[in-house]
């Protein structure tokens, strides 16, 4: 339980800091500055589910407001695409689903590596 919980945190600390980026692109794009260009821009994995909260009509209503601001949103819904070479394509994670019971009764060990690997470093 006690490591349940301690995920639970991570899991709520990469939220945060998805949100913090997106808030600081926002604010950055109201002050005036312009977003960056291209080949700058900041490549989010947003992992999602198919249950109660909706992550693809999430997905649609921030696309465009967060591609003006110089982050590009990449879809999944796949606990298979969490892996350290995927991850690595990417700047940042958004995790915008429930992977727990009922629906997923144990997270794959590999899952919870790779995205523990991918924060820490």
């Amino acid at each position: 339980m006690k490591d349940n919980r301690k995920w639970n945190r991570r899991s709520a600390l990469l939220a945060l800091i998805a949100v913090t980026a997106m808030s600081t692109a926002a604010f950055s794009q109201e002050s005036g500055e312009s977003a960056p260009a291209t080949g700058e821009r900041l490549q989010v994995l947003f992992l999602g589910d198919d249950q109660g909260h909706e992550p693809v009509v999430r997905l649609r209503d921030i696309t465009r407001p967060m591609l003006d601001r110089g982050i590009e949103l990449f879809y999944t819904s796949d606990l298979g695409d969490i892996n350290l070479e995927n991850l690595s394509r990417y700047d940042a994670v958004l995790h915008y689903a429930n992977y727990h019971e009922p629906h997923y009764p144990e997270t794959d060990p590999d899952v919870i590596r790779a995205l523990r690997t991918y924060v820490e470093s």
